[in-house]
This record gives C-alpha cells, sequence and structure tokens, in this order.
C-alpha cells in the first residue's frame, strides 16, 4: 500500500513553515534597523512592491548575485505570488523576459534561468498529486523488488515460465540483457501512465502560454521546450531524488539510485527524440523503445501544451508495463479533478520575512546590481521604494 503524503504541505519549503527561525532572523533585521514598530508595515511594503513581476525578477536576479541559492528565492517568491493569487502574472512575466534576452534557441530557458528554477517551485507545488499517480507505485517495484523478482517474475509479466519464454521469445536480440529489458519494462510503464493520466489545470495552462509565445520566435522547437519543463525539471528530477517528492520514504540502495538514474536518462532521450551512441554502452539497446515510442511522446507534447499538429502515426509498444492490470484508454487531458493545494497566510509571511532578511543582509550587493541594471530616473524611484520597506537606509 502506498501511503500518499499531505500534499496540502508537502510542496511547501520546510524553512517556510519553520516559524521560530525566520521570526529570529526577522526581528534581528528589524531591530538593528531600527524598525520595530514598524515591521508590519514594512512587509506590507515589500508584498506590494514585490508583487510587480519586474521587482520580482530583478530581485531573484539581485539575491542570487549575492550567493543565495536561486531555488530558496523562487520558492519564497512563489509562495508569496500563489497566496496573492498572481502566480500566472510572475511565470508570464519571466516566460517574456527569458524570451527576450535569448539570444538564440540554444540560450532559451536554461536550466540556471529564473523561469526554470522558478517552475521547479511551482510544479512541486500544484503538480504533486500528479506526479504521485504516475510515479509512486512504479518507483515502488522498482526500489523493493529484489533482484530475484526483477528477473521476469509472475509479479512483472503477469505470468509464469511459459509466459516469461514466450515475452523473451519476442524481445530482439533474444540475447539481451536482463537489465536492459527491466529497464525498458519500467520505461514504457512510466510512459504509459504519462499518457493517461490527467495532467492539472495549472501545469497545462503553463505550458499551453510557453509553446504560444514560444512559436513567436523559435516555433521548430516548442516540442523540446515543453519536454524541457516537463522532464528535465518535473518528472526526471522526482525520479532521481523520490525522497524529495515524497514518492518514497525510505533510504535508497545504490544499486536502486543507478536505475533510477537510468530510467531518467531513458525518458530525457525519449522526450527530445534523441537515440543513445555507442559511448552510451548498453543504454544503445533502448533505442528501439524510444523509437517504438517517439511519435506517442510528439502527439503527448503537443496535446499537454494545447498544440494542435499534426497526429502521429504511433507504432508498436515493444514491451509490456509493469501494472499487471489491463492498460487503462488514453483520458482527456485535465479530466481528472486534483485537490486544490493552499499556501496560507503564515507561509507567505514567512516567505516575505524570509526575503526581508536576505535583502537586508545583502543589501549592498543587491543595491550596486539593481543600479546597474536601472536607468537613473527608475534607480532612484526603487531606492526610495527600498528605503520605505527598510530593506536599505
Amino acid at each position: 500500500m502506498i501511503k500518499e503524503p499531505n500534499f496540502k504541505q508537502f510542496g511547501i519549503n520546510p524553512k517556510f513553515i519553520e516559524r521560530s527561525n525566520i521570526d529570529v532572523l526577522f526581528l534581528a533585521a528589524t531591530t538593528e534597523n531600527g524598525l520595530e514598530k514598524k515591521k508590519s508595515h514594512s512587509l506590507e511594503l515589500l508584498s506590494k512592491f514585490l508583487l510587480q513581476p519586474f521587482n520580482a525578477y530583478l530581485t531573484i536576479m539581485a539575491l542570487t548575485k549575492s550567493g543565495l541559492a536561486r531555488d530558496d528565492v523562487c520558492s519564497a517568491m512563489i509562495y508569496i505570488y500563489y497566496n496573492s493569487r498572481k502566480v500566472r502574472a510572475l511565470l508570464n512575466y519571466t516566460i517574456k523576459r527569458d524570451l527576450t534576452l535569448a539570444e538564440n534557441e540554444t540560450t532559451l530557458f536554461r536550466d540556471d534561468s529564473v523561469l526554470s528554477t522558478l517552475f521547479i517551485s511551482y510544479s512541486k507545488l500544484v503538480g504533486l498529486q500528479y506526479l504521485h499517480k504516475i510515479l509512486a507505485e512504479i518507483i515502488y517495484d522498482i526500489t523493493v523488488l529484489t533482484n530475484e523478482s526483477r528477473m521476469m517474475n509472475k509479479r512483472i509479466l503477469n505470468g509464469g515460465a511459459d509466459e516469461e519464454e514466450d515475452f523473451l521469445m519476442e524481445m530482439e536480440p533474444r540475447t539481451e540483457n536482463v537489465d536492459v529489458l527491466h529497464l525498458k519494462i519500467a520505461a514504457q510503464s512510466v510512459f504509459n501512465k504519462i499518457k493517461t493520466t490527467p495532467i492539472p489545470k495549472d501545469l497545462k495552462k503553463f505550458l499551453s502560454r510557453i509553446r504560444t509565445k514560444n512559436n513567436k520566435s523559435y516555433s521548430n522547437i516548442t516540442n523540446s521546450v515543453v519536454a524541457s519543463f516537463m522532464f528535465l525539471r518535473f518528472f526526471c528530477i522526482a525520479i532521481v531524488n523520490p525522497n524529495m517528492y515524497g514518492l518514497y520514504r525510505q533510504n535508497l540502495n545504490e544499486d536502486n539510485l543507478k536505475f533510477l538514474v537510468l530510467l531518467s536518462k531513458v525518458l530525457q532521450n525519449l522526450a527530445f527524440g534523441a537515440e543513445f551512441g555507442k559511448k552510451d554502452g548498453k543504454l544503445n539497446e533502448m533505442n528501439d523503445f524510444i523509437e517504438a515510442n517517439k511519435n506517442r511522446m510528439e502527439n503527448w507534447l503537443e496535446n499537454v501544451s494545447g498544440g494542435a499538429g499534426e497526429e502521429r502515426k504511433e507504432g508498436k509498444v515493444l514491451v509490456d508495463s509493469l501494472e499487471v492490470e489491463e492498460e487503462e484508454e488514453e483520458v482527456e487531458v485535465g479530466e481528472e479533478k486534483y485537490e486544490k493545494v493552499e499556501v496560507s497566510e503564515a507561509v507567505k509571511e514567512n516567505g516575505l520575512k524570509w526575503t526581508f532578511c536576505q535583502m537586508w543582509k545583502n543589501r549592498q550587493v543587491m543595491t550596486r546590481f539593481m543600479e546597474k541594471r536601472l536607468d537613473r530616473e527608475r534607480w532612484i524611484e526603487m531606492k526610495h521604494e527600498l528605503a520605505e520597506i527598510g530593506v536599505i537606509r
């Protein structure tokens, strides 16, 4: 039995739930700055300041320049915006900003971009239930099955020795390494689940926005861009870090970790339609799996992002999946309702306090960064706002 995590809380960084530590930092910063009597007013002003997407984007860039981990800064910003019901405004602004700054398609939405980091926090917040439906049982099977059960036992193949022999005879080449076959079965299981599980409305709207905006400048790589968000920054991160996403609660052994890393590589290559080469060793034996599912993947990427491309002919699946029941019929994306995730006022307040403390501690680097990127008139105006908030003097 797979126990579901508390989806309403699990997507939230613990540092924004542990109120006491942030309260101590905030008290120290406001006391040093002489703001003891204006603490709540400072937070109101900071919230108003940050809820302007341009200001939020510039603050993320400035604090990252100060040496803070970008994922921490982006997490705080997502909680502030999500509670204020303005998170789409932040994401839409950042999409436009990244598209404007990209020199060419190779620099578009890079792993270290603000949008990429915001999406990791956002997708974890709104997509945990979806992720759990797709991956939890499969990762459980991978991590708890013994080496003997990996050798295509009854649980995997839903049959005895005769069925196993018939199944292996269908594979080419027949001498295929069992680990590779197990990897194919796991990869097919995950992809089958992805195709048949409705995507949350919030994720679909984000991907649709990505496709709409990206098509205006780089339409030839739109599916690759959608794949980079959903696989590189969502599915694959969760597969190689299942504990962080509540998909597995015990420590993973080395064999399981290696297998999950290989599984993520296979799914990445499938998402981008890239076959493995000779230098990839046994993984090049996964190329028939990629070829068999390539059109399915292209159709799925267009479907979840609102594309209207031509439906590609889908080839025959080479291996069964881990599920023993009959495969589900494909369902309309967005059909299933997920429990609404909420970010409480307390979490938003902690996010504001944490951001205030970081802005105060790193005010010199932050102000130099902002001054260089703003014209003189806009910088004078922003400097006045920051002084009124209390993060600079």
